[in-house]
């Protein structure tokens, strides 16, 4: 049974993430025009959203990097991104080895991280695709280069979490497989974290790791509802995030994952407040990303990095707005559970337009 379970889970994560044939997406990310092109429709498609700043997994092939790199230094935004790990359990054609992975990772740590506002995340796609030795060569990269990000999946799913141990059976847990190669730390982020442990929260907390929010990926795939209560005691909070995951989730809007957040947490029996979930949109998520004073609000000695929204985009909006008056807490929530991309109606970088609504 656990060997069919194993084997659904990873098929199911190949046909979500990989529809086409692999040879067929192999020889579209070797293309240097093919990644540059899509690194250009996303950061675009993030700043029709809304969204200046995002933490983003490229491919396993180095150029994916390059490209998404050099498309946002264009726009000037401020992007956090790293070539996928993966030497095993994974289709054909899109795997790497724990030496190129390594020699890769730090090429492209010294050619990016920290030129202009692009910075770097080491990323292992998760456990499951990565040997113990291909971890150890990610915790390695983080030693020689303490600066930079991590970036993998942890607990997104039961049948997931039963793969892990089977694969590394010497370990206490999932997020411990992390914690014994290193991976662990305040620029550190993980993915989903829907089914930790009393004990791996308490190991989360005390290493200032971030636990990463994914509302429409955990709905649309059904991992799981996340537990926000949770992270949340007062002896070991741990450190929440708010994520689009755009990879298994359904929007690129921050706006629309906060409304799924709001559904998620209500589903728990707990609550997400308007005012909170726009604060972990802006400096909350820029504070665990150690850039509240970059990014995040419009104090002064920020980046002029913002957004203009319309809390009167659609005809719903519109409507529900004419019952509220000048109360910021309900028009907040309006934004919240009715906005999408129609509510951006300008995205600012460096005090440039980049996105005009009317324009579009």
């Amino acid at each position: 049974m656990g060997e069919l379970l194993q084997s659904d889970l990873l098929m199911r994560w190949k046909e979500l993430c990989h529809p086409e044939p692999s040879s067929h997406i192999t020889s579209k990310y070797y293309d240097p025009a093919h990644c540059t092109r899509q690194a250009a429709f996303f950061l675009d498609e993030l700043l029709r959203n809304g969204t200046t700043t995002a933490v983003a997994y490229g491919s396993v092939h180095p150029q994916s990097v390059d490209a998404f790199f050099t498309e946002s230094e264009e726009r000037g935004t401020c992007m956090i991104a790293g070539k996928v790990m993966m030497n095993r359990n994974a289709p054909l054609g899109l795997t790497d080895t724990v030496e190129t992975s390594y020699a890769d990772s730090k090429t492209l740590i010294e050619r990016w991280h920290k030129r202009g506002r692009q910075r770097y995340a080491v990323t292992p796609r998760f456990a499951i695709t990565s040997t113990q030795a291909q971890l150890e060569a990610a915790g390695a990269l983080l030693r020689e280069f303490p600066d930079v990000y991590m970036q993998t999946h942890l607990s997104e799913n039961l049948d997931e979490i039963a793969f892990v141990q089977s694969l590394f059976p010497d370990s206490k847990n999932y997020t411990d497989v992390y914690d014994r190669v290193g991976l662990l730390g305040p620029r550190s982020l993980f993915g989903h974290c829907i089914h930790l442990n009393e004990e791996e929260l308490q190991r989360m907390a005390d290493t200032s790791s971030v636990a990463v929010f994914c509302p429409t990926s955990n709905l649309f795939i059904g991992s799981g509802l996340f537990d926000m209560a949770s992270t949340e005691k007062s002896k070991r909070p741990v450190r929440v995030g708010l994520g689009t995951d755009v990879g298994g989730g359904t929007s690129y809007s921050m706006l629309q994952t906060a409304a799924e957040a709001y559904k998620v947490l209500q589903l728990k029996g707990q609550n997400l407040p308007p005012a909170t979930a726009f604060y972990m949109m802006t400096r909350g998520n820029a504070d665990l990303l150690s850039m509240g004073g970059e990014i995040g609000s419009l104090e002064c000695g920020c980046f002029a990095d913002f957004v203009v929204l319309d809390s009167k985009a659609t005809p719903a909006m519109l409507h529900r707005m004419e019952t509220i008056g000048d109360m910021i807490e309900e028009e907040l929530f309006v934004l919240m559970t009715l906005g999408d991309d129609r509510a951006v109606r300008a995205t600012y970088v460096q005090g440039r337009k980049l996105h005009d609504r009317n324009l579009a």
